[in-house]
């Protein structure tokens, strides 16, 4: 399977549909290296965050026994708290990110395809 070649893609919305569809389809397409990008961002910070919390000590059990302990003292850091906010906030974004391609990818095929010129929509079942 071949990747798709996008600029041929926008040349062709260029060719049969109008510059106008073609210049909306590539500022879109521009976005998705951008999203992509935030996505593996935040998914590698949840990722260590979760690392740093479980791998304090050599032993992991032990590690989190102590992190427990700590956990339930009062005016600790809270280590789990913070990193489990940490982790919950970067695995958020990263869904966000990847969410708003959904959003991208609506109007490059809306406009790609020419759909504004099929006529009456498509029943959705």
């Amino acid at each position: 399977m071949q990747p798709w070649n996008l600029k041929r893609f926008v040349d062709l919305v260029r060719e049969k549909v109008s510059e106008s569809a073609a210049s909306r389809v590539a500022a879109l397409i521009g976005s998705i290296p951008w999203q992509l990008c935030m996505a593996a961002f935040h998914a590698e910070r949840a990722s260590e965050t979760a690392k740093q919390l479980i791998s304090r000590d050599g032993d992991k059990y032990l590690a989190a026994a102590r992190q427990l302990i700590r956990e339930a003292e009062p005016g600790s850091d809270r280590p789990l708290f913070l990193g489990g906010f940490e982790i919950e906030a970067d695995t958020i974004a990263c869904a966000q990110a990847l969410h708003s391609l959904v959003d991208l990818f609506g109007p490059i095929v809306y406009d790609g395809l020419a759909l504004e010129t099929c006529g009456k929509p498509l029943d959705p079942r």
